[in-house]
């Protein structure tokens, strides 16, 4: 049976991993990475959508900068519900007492032309830009 994501809201998580060989720096917003984390739904009929995390204002002192060394993990808590609270995700849950099967996966994407502080200047790890994919995850979407 695929986990179920309710509508009321809740919570999972998803592991980040460096693959490559540099340390790498990622940009996060108070551990929030709804610049660079988004997920993609994809529907029984086949229609793919993104999801982006709610945007809020950020004062750019609040950008913090992880260094994950090669083969280091973190993990990061995803928070969702259908009303799309700052920081969380919204996904297409369906009206009360429904339910549709879906399939789901995390995008990690980061463009090459954002601004890294002079954290970089020490020359410990590079300013990874890119885009990685998770496999698909068949998941339950209930409605309240």
């Amino acid at each position: 049976m695929p986990p179920l994501l309710q509508a009321s809201g809740g919570h999972f998580y998803v592991v980040l991993e460096n693959i490559s060989n540099d340390p790498i720096w990622l940009a996060t917003i108070d551990d929030i990475w709804f610049d660079n984390l988004s997920f993609e739904i994809t529907d029984t009929n086949g229609k793919t959508t993104s999801y982006h995390a709610a945007h809020y204002a950020v004062a750019p002192h609040l950008v913090a900068f992880k260094l994950l060394r090669p083969k280091e993990v973190t993990v990061v808590e995803i928070s969702y519900g259908e009303d799309g609270a700052e920081g969380a995700y919204a996904f297409p849950f369906p009206k009360a007492g429904g339910s549709n099967q879906a399939s789901i996966r995390a995008i990690f994407d980061k463009a090459p032309d954002y601004a890294y502080p002079d954290i970089l200047k020490d020359g410990v790890g590079i300013k990874w830009s890119g885009r990685a994919k998770s496999e698909t995850c068949k998941v339950t979407l209930a409605g309240k």
